[in-house]
């Protein structure tokens, strides 16, 4: 049996892959391996996945290929990371001391991590302290909504805030395992 094919599928991906990642090489993990972008499924804080990538894709400098070495199968590995500041842009009104800002990755519905307010007398935030960094979050845009709160409603006005995420947040790499002109 061979351990590759040059068919863009999980059957003909890199059957060894999985073992860079102290898993044991088999078909499950090959085929859970194959396309994968789950954060955590194979390494803590990561999304490691295997792709085919053919020659028009590594010669596509405006898509994520643009980082490949060379056409064939690719590891690719995109680093995560927490919330590490919470900037106040406008205060608003009608916040109260306790409430709860949330935050959720782009395209997630997955709160990972939360803020306490502090307000002053008219419910202005005048500072938020990260009580949960969270995790898991892939790119720069991170939501934040105000989960126990009135403020911004009922006669207040909306709070502006701008979270900073850190860790290895965005950075993707590619590993060429295999290299191949001619996988489809």
């Amino acid at each position: 049996m061979a351990q590759w094919g040059n068919t863009d599928d999980a059957a003909n991906s890199v059957l060894w892959a999985v073992s860079q990642l102290n898993k044991t090489a088999n078909t499950t993990n090959q085929t859970n391996l194959y396309g994968n972008t789950t954060v955590g499924a194979f390494a803590t804080n990561e999304i490691t996945g295997q792709f085919g990538v053919d020659v028009v894709e590594a010669a596509n400098t405006s898509s994520d290929f643009k980082k490949v070495a060379h056409a064939g199968w690719n590891l690719k590995t995109t680093g995560t990371g927490p919330v590490t500041a919470v900037t106040i842009n406008a205060g608003g009104t009608g916040y109260a001391n306790g409430d709860i800002l949330t935050f959720t990755a782009a395209g997630t519905n997955t709160v990972n991590a939360t803020a306490t307010v502090a307000t002053n007398t008219t419910g202005g935030i005048t500072s938020l302290t990260i009580t949960n960094t969270g995790k898991g979050f892939t790119n720069a845009t991170v939501y934040g909504t105000f989960a126990n709160s009135t403020g911004g409603a009922t006669g207040g006005s909306t709070a502006n805030v701008a979270a900073t995420v850190g860790g290895r947040v965005g950075r993707v790499s590619y590993e060429t395992l295999v290299a191949m002109g001619s996988i489809v």
